[in-house]
């Protein structure tokens, strides 16, 4: 499954996500994790803070739980 971490996250994105580091355990975590909408919208924010709104959108878009995007405004 596609994560934040298949992208080169600069230190600012990171920490942007809470971390500072990406210990291996966490990369296993996030490939082996079943939660597809979050996967998505983690990857939504990523290419949102990097100006990419189109790409954004379209992982937004996949997005089953419509009702996760409700805590969208939050994370900016």
């Amino acid at each position: 499954m596609e994560t934040i971490f298949d992208y080169e996250l600069s230190e600012g994105e990171l920490r942007r996500f809470g971390l500072f580091e990406v210990p291996p355990e966490i990369l296993k975590t996030a490939k082996e994790s079943k939660c597809e909408d979050s996967n998505l919208y983690q990857l939504g924010l990523l290419f949102s803070m990097r100006g990419d709104d189109k790409k954004a959108k379209t992982y937004w878009g996949k997005i089953k739980d419509k009702r996760i995007l409700s805590t969208l405004i939050q994370d900016f």
